[in-house]
């Protein structure tokens, strides 16, 4: 009986949350209209209607979805990559007093490295192919190993230091890789690392003119001051930065990585309202 008042309880606040949400965006796209009519024609500016036009013109063409496909499967791949490597190196760091010793300096000097010289850099010695992968490799790799390192060392509770010095079996302890998942530490690095993948990509194909990527289509309607497009392009990228977030959440929370079955979505949500990352 409790439980099910409780699940209504939670049905319930979450139709709230939704009703909230479409008012606000009912209430903001009223105050897009109403800018469009009381700006003058001499600035530059699109409305609702405009953005919404081009935005389908857009949907309908086979450059959009190249566009799309060539930058977010070189975001998708760097995260990955930095997500793999930085676990590793994160464990390394814990196990082997060595490895903490030369690489966490490292990490820690490209933490505070700006993404403007990591995307300058990677535009100078990379190739517009594997610019948005070299960029995202490079800004989310410290932020990981960061992260892991940290919510291994607060990891009290599955002791793992002790743990992986017992003779047990390989397969116990290539199990035991799955736990920095567990943590809230680990995935607050993943959220950072994730929002830095999505913003640093974009804006290293925005200042290489990548071919056929979304960075190159917003350098391109820059130029033409084609307001409308920046609006159509900004539209897409916020709507496929949150489906990714959402997907990396789902991994998050699936029971083979999420033992603890920590609410990976709340932990998202917080970050999301107090996190700013500067470029």
């Amino acid at each position: 009986m409790i439980a099910a008042e409780g699940c209504d309880f939670i049905k319930q606040d979450k139709r709230k949350r939704v009703l909230k949400t479409m008012v606000a965006f009912c209430v903001w796209i009223i105050v897009w209209f109403l800018l469009e009519l009381l700006l003058p024609e001499s600035v530059a500016f699109a409305g609702p209607g405009d953005v919404a036009i081009r935005l389908f013109k857009d949907i309908l063409s086979k450059p959009f979805w190249i566009a799309i496909f060539t930058t977010y499967s070189g975001i998708v791949a760097g995260f990955v990559a930095a997500v793999i490597i930085g676990t590793i190196l994160g464990y390394l760091a814990y196990y082997f007093e060595g490895v903490d010793t030369f690489v966490t300096p490292v990490m820690d000097f490209f933490r505070y490295i700006p993404m403007i010289t990591f995307t300058v850099l990677a535009i100078v010695w990379g190739s517009q192919t594997l610019l948005t992968v070299e960029v995202s490799i490079f800004l989310a790799l410290p932020t990981v190993y960061r992260h892991t390192l940290l919510g291994l060392r607060h990891d009290s509770g599955y002791g793992l230091h002790s743990i992986w010095k017992h003779k047990i079996g390989i397969f116990r302890k290539i199990d035991l890789i799955y736990r920095p998942a567990t943590m809230p530490e680990y995935m607050v690095g993943c959220h950072r690392a994730l929002n830095m993948c999505c913003k640093s990509g974009i804006l290293a194909q925005f200042l290489g003119h990548a071919k056929h990527s979304v960075g190159s289509s917003l350098s391109t309607a820059m130029e033409n001051l084609d307001v409308a497009g920046i609006f159509s392009w900004t539209i897409v990228i916020v709507i496929l930065s949150v489906l990714l977030e959402r997907i990396v959440i789902h991994i998050l929370s699936l029971k083979i990585v999420n033992e603890r079955e920590i609410d990976v979505e709340k932990i998202f949500e917080a970050l999301n309202e107090d996190e700013e990352v500067d470029l």
